[in-house]
């Protein structure tokens, strides 16, 4: 799904990730927000909306279409097998619940770590990804080289397959049950960008002075790159189409 920078969701989106990660720094956000929270507020509510509207198309579509024709012909909403909003709206008439259904709510609860740490309940759990993405106790003595090749298994005969990392040495998308709701589809568009782009152009990262800068991530509840990544592009001299 290709969602342009320049839609108010996608700009609303933005704007309500970056306040909420400044609750993590500030510990008077509340009051920040009492005063200032307009802006916030507005963002959610645009986000909501654009949910909302997304069911009630659903809805509309599910009203006025042939739902024989379309488990014939394989298309609408009806083949769709296991879509979470498709099997909602068969037992869910008020649209406002569906838009929210997908939404694990979970309560906090004392726990005990597999070490035996006691955790109390409303305990504040911190872990740092810039640290444990250079960690070598997880990836090696090497883990400061940027080697691609570490995710890529020899299995004899030429072969190779995947290293998977458990979310909780790699927690770029988090892990369990609130993991990130788009990590299938940001891994669906790496995948499509590697045999794409990366199939038909050379990238080179625009260096400072020769030497490649490291990079800082952006104030966000995702954690864009600030500033993105400058690269120079270049067709391939021989690519097949």
């Amino acid at each position: 799904m290709d969602m342009p920078a320049s839609l108010p969701f996608s700009k609303a989106f933005d704007f309500a990730s970056g306040a909420v990660g400044d609750r993590f720094q500030n510990p008077f956000w509340k009051i920040k927000e009492f005063v200032w929270g307009a802006p916030l507020r507005r963002a959610v509510l645009d986000v909501k909306r654009f949910g909302d509207d997304i069911v009630s198309s659903a809805q509309s579509k599910r009203l006025n279409s042939n739902l024989h024709r379309q488990e014939k012909n394989g298309d609408g909403l009806v083949a769709l097998n296991g879509n979470l909003i498709d099997s909602l709206l068969d037992h869910i008439s008020d649209h406002r619940v569906v838009s929210d259904a997908a939404m694990n709510y979970l309560s906090a609860a004392p726990t005990t770590f597999p070490d035996g740490t006691w955790l109390p309940r409303g305990s504040v759990v911190l872990w740092v990804p810039w640290s444990m993405g250079r960690s070598k106790q997880i990836w090696g003595e090497d883990a400061d080289d940027f080697r691609p090749e570490r995710w890529l298994v020899e299995e004899g005969e030429g072969q190779t397959s995947f290293l998977s990392k458990s979310a909780y040495e790699f927690p770029v998308f988090n892990g369990g049950p609130r993991s990130c709701l788009g990590k299938k589809m940001a891994e669906l568009l790496a995948v499509d960008v590697l045999a794409t782009l990366v199939w038909r152009f050379d990238f080179q990262e625009v260096l400072v002075d020769g030497i490649s800068v490291e990079r800082l991530s952006q104030n966000s509840l995702t954690l864009p790159m600030q500033d993105g990544l400058p690269c120079q592009v270049a067709r391939r001299l021989k690519c097949d189409a």
